[in-house]
């Protein structure tokens, strides 16, 4: 006797009943030259003024002898012009994609209990985001990745919708243009801020993967999670770099990469100026931080240093502005402090606004001299900054 075949029956979809209305991110907008359609807009916004102020110019005339069609047409289309021109300038011509990130934001922040800091990291980020890009200021770049990092770190525990929407927004401003201080066009990196929102969000669906799973029911796939191959939290470690480094070639291509962002084209030591300054002195030495036992050799952070006549010079330290709260610099000046000589003086010079003075001032380095105007592009004054290394008890009794 044979008994029917079973069929297999699929597990009900697992459907949350939330008591809200689920958030989704809005459609990112396909805008393939929003330049070119803002350019549009202000063309027909100056032809519609100066038609509109032609026509009254044209009437006057018609209501006046005193008054050419010539000189009424004239100077109704100048007026129009002029006030296109004004109202162009005045009133923003925001483009999809602006209209996008703006109502982005707004739709996010209601839902993460504000605190001050966090509803200014929003305010911020939004100022940013409502027009081109353009940082006036080399560091203004960190300032904007420390911003984003804040909202990321906020979202942590929140909704999974509302993390969701952030990692979308997040995907859509990765790789976007920006324009730098020195004025090139630079591209951002938003790699390591998805990857923390990634690593908030995998936890918490495979708990709810197996609390859906003890009910005999399945995840809908709109809220399974396709993480990317970068994951986070990284672990870093710090190596010194010369010509016998296999990847040196690489390394100094990357270290003048990170200088073009974070100091502008105009402030940098290229490959080969810091190949012949490592070469002049056994004290001048270059320290990277990778990420430990990583298939990548991203450098995400640099330091150099070398020999003057007052002491060791801080010559150049800089971090990917997405590696924030990643205490990096803080790693590197530490590593640097233990290769200087006993009794040297570890020095260096830092913009007047550098946010990262708090950071050398913790790290023991005291005020030498206030320099006015020692920086161009723009134009800014220094402070002169030193770190007198202990000699340490033996070195004092002249034991060594």
């Amino acid at each position: 006797m044979t008994t029917p075949a079973q069929t297999e029956n699929p597990l009900p979809e697992f459907v949350p009943k939330y008591p809200y209305t689920e958030m989704t991110a809005l459609p990112i907008p396909n805008e393939p030259c929003p330049t070119l359609i803002k350019v549009t807009k202000v063309t027909l916004l100056l032809f519609t003024m100066g038609a509109l102020f032609a026509g009254g110019g044209f009437l006057i005339h018609l209501s006046t002898l005193s008054i050419t069609i010539e000189t009424g047409l004239g100077s109704g289309t100048a007026i129009g012009l002029l006030v296109g021109t004004l109202l162009s300038w005045k009133t923003p011509m925001k483009t999809l994609t602006i209209d996008y990130r703006e109502k982005t934001l707004d739709n996010l922040s209601p839902l993460l209990g504000l605190n001050d800091r966090t509803a200014r990291a929003f305010k911020n980020v939004k100022e940013t985001f409502s027009k081109a890009v353009k940082f006036n200021q080399t560091y203004e770049i960190h300032n904007l990745h420390k911003d984003v990092t804040h909202i990321t770190e906020a979202m942590r525990g929140s909704r999974l919708d509302v993390q969701r929407v952030w990692l979308a927004f997040l995907q859509h401003l990765n790789g976007s243009s920006a324009i730098n201080a020195d004025g090139r066009q630079i591209t951002l990196d938003f790699s390591l801020q998805i990857a923390r929102v990634e690593d908030q969000l995998i936890p918490q669906i495979q708990q709810l993967e197996r609390q859906v799973k003890a009910q005999n029911m399945q995840l809908p796939k709109k809220m399974q999670l396709e993480p990317s191959d970068f994951s986070f939290p990284k672990v870093f470690e710090i190596e010194a770099i010369d010509s016998r480094t296999a990847t040196y070639d690489e390394d100094l291509i990357q270290i003048r990469e990170m200088q073009e962002v974070c100091f502008g084209e105009g402030a940098i030591f290229n490959e080969e100026m810091l190949k012949a300054k490592l070469a002049e002195h056994k004290d001048n030495k270059c320290f990277v931080i990778r990420e430990q036992n990583g298939s990548s050799k991203k450098i995400y952070a640099f330091a150099w240093i070398q020999r003057t006549e007052e002491g060791i010079s801080l010559s150049g330290i800089a971090r990917d502005p997405g590696a924030t709260r990643s205490n990096l610099g803080a790693h590197l000046i530490q590593r640097v402090k233990k290769e200087i000589p006993y009794g040297d003086l570890l020095h260096l010079k830092v913009r007047q606004s550098n946010p990262a003075i708090r950071l050398y001032e913790k790290e023991g380095f005291e005020l030498i001299a206030k320099m006015d105007d020692y920086f161009i592009n723009p134009k800014e004054g220094a402070y002169h900054l030193g770190y007198k290394k202990p000699a340490g008890f033996f070195k004092e009794l002249g034991l060594f």
